[in-house]
């Protein structure tokens, strides 16, 4: 027999325990959510000085220890503060219903609060897919580039 997803027709309910399972989770989650808005705030200054910091240490060396520009540099850290900033939207969203949502008894925060849960998984499983994406096309065109490295070259 396969098992049930309609909620509405069991008798699955949010016992004082579960209440207090997911009070305790919007506390924590809405702390992690301050220190990673705090994180994106110090990544982001970050970038504007870490550009003109690099470019002005590689001049007065006359060498570079990068590859990169200092302004790719400042937008990739600016790229990585915005996409660290949306889990961390959400997990405060989510939090914050949550808690209102137990305190008020409103099942529309409550509904709210689940809807920026999902949210939260759907983000990181897009993330997590786009990494190990990269990951294997960066493992191919290293066993490409191996391979053709060592074939006879006819001389």
């Amino acid at each position: 027999m396969e098992p049930s997803h309609d909620l509405l027709t069991t008798d699955l309910q949010i016992t004082p325990a579960t209440q207090g399972y997911l009070l305790t989770a919007a506390k924590w989650g809405k702390f992690l959510a301050i220190v990673g808005f705090i994180i994106c705030g110090l990544v982001t200054m970050m970038a504007f000085f870490m550009g003109p910091l690099l470019s002005t240490y590689t001049r007065l060396r006359s060498y570079s220890y990068t590859y990169m520009d200092p302004m790719v540099i400042t937008a990739l850290y600016i790229f990585l503060a915005i996409i660290f900033f949306f889990p961390c939207l959400y997990l405060y969203r989510f939090s914050g219903k949550m808690q209102d949502a137990l305190d008020n008894n409103n099942q529309e925060n409550l509904d709210a609060a689940f809807l920026n849960l999902r949210a939260i998984f759907k983000f990181y499983g897009v993330v997590t897919i786009v990494v190990l994406s990269f990951y294997l096309l960066m493992f191919i065109i290293s066993i490409i580039t191996g391979l053709i490295g060592h074939l006879p070259t006819g001389r």
